[in-house]
């Protein structure tokens, strides 16, 4: 009976565009031009032929699930105090495996900072930007190829000047690094390399004593000479790294 009473619900609100009263504490939620979505302490959750999902994280966030075909849904993170909109992720189901693929997007209250990108078969794909909402600058440039994981990253400061660049392969730093000061001068330089760790426990051993990220059995390290600048362009500080 409860799910029947829920069913007829959400047709009301999509073809009537009708915003009942489920209790006093109901929030209403506009996902898009003609579906309103609400939730309360006695609506948590509902699975229906519409291909809708609701869902909570943590007490703090609702989750929208929305089908879009037989292989493709969008999901939705609102934060539940005010209405915000955290984060869009497009998915496609290929055989029985699921993907992010399409364009996201994703929103950092604290720091307003949003990020627009995509996803191709679950790697960052093409341009990602981050902008401060504040003043409406950029503030991070990734170049992504999804075929080899492989991204570009150019941070920005406030004014618009490099505050680093380097490259990351699945998430981990490899190649030329460099970082700068906000007045344009080099701080750091250096290079990063990815290594596989065929012994299990050395990776563990690494893991705990370097706290070194590991993803698929890689780890990235810092190799060879690195420079350290002050402010005024004067090297202070040498450093050489070698693998262990």
């Amino acid at each position: 009976m409860r799910h029947s009473n829920y069913l007829i619900l959400f047709f009301c609100i999509i073809f009537f565009g009708v915003e009942l009263e489920i209790q006093a504490q109901s929030l209403s939620f506009q996902v898009n031009d003609s579906v309103d979505f609400f939730l309360s302490d006695s609506v948590r959750k509902l699975n229906s032929d519409l291909g809708f999902y609701l869902g909570t994280k943590n007490k703090t966030d609702l989750i929208v699930v929305m089908k879009k075909s037989d292989s493709s849904s969008v999901v939705k993170t609102y934060r539940l105090k005010d209405k915000i909109l955290l984060s869009v992720f497009n998915y496609k189901t290929i055989g029985y495996k699921k993907y992010l693929e399409g364009d996201f997007f994703t929103y950092v209250p604290e720091k307003k900072i949003h990020t627009k990108g995509s996803y191709k078969l679950n790697a960052l794909d093409g341009e990602v930007k981050s902008y401060n909402d504040s003043t409406g600058k950029l503030i991070s440039y990734q170049k992504c190829n999804y075929k080899t994981s492989e991204c570009e990253i150019i941070n920005y400061f406030e004014r618009g000047n490099t505050m680093s660049e380097y490259t990351t392969i699945a998430g981990l730093n490899t190649g030329n690094y460099k970082e700068y000061y906000s007045n344009g001068k080099l701080k750091v330089v250096g290079n990063y390399k990815r290594i596989k760790m065929d012994d299990k426990n050395r990776l563990i051993y690494m893991k705990k004593i370097n706290n070194y990220l590991e993803v698929n059995g890689y780890i990235s390290i810092k190799d060879g000479k690195w420079l350290y600048y002050d402010e005024n362009g004067k090297e202070i500080k040498t450093e050489t790294f070698q693998e262990n």
